[in-house]
């Protein structure tokens, strides 16, 4: 699926994406978090990694690196990741 793709619908995705950008966050509650900027060939969108899927992948989760996800597009641009594989990076 295409970043084109995804942005015309909602629910769950899977695609290659290359990570542009990563930004921790600290939630509310005081666990850590991150938002991520992606893009394929069609476009960019935004990644969510709420506490639990930042935990697992924190070590990999770095700028430059090529990532298959699956996780659940909402209504606006962006997807709340639930698992990625390391392509390249």
């Amino acid at each position: 699926m295409t970043v084109n793709a995804v942005m015309q619908r909602t629910g769950p995705v899977s695609m290659v994406l290359l990570v542009k950008s990563v930004k921790q966050h600290r939630t509310k509650n005081g666990e850590m978090m991150a938002f991520a900027a992606a893009m394929d060939e069609t476009g960019s969108l935004d990644l969510a990694f709420m506490p639990n899927t930042y935990r697992k992948y924190v070590n990999i989760l770095k700028k430059g690196i090529i990532v298959f996800i699956r996780g659940e597009k909402d209504f606006r641009s962006s997807v709340k990741v639930n698992e990625i594989v390391l392509l390249k990076g």
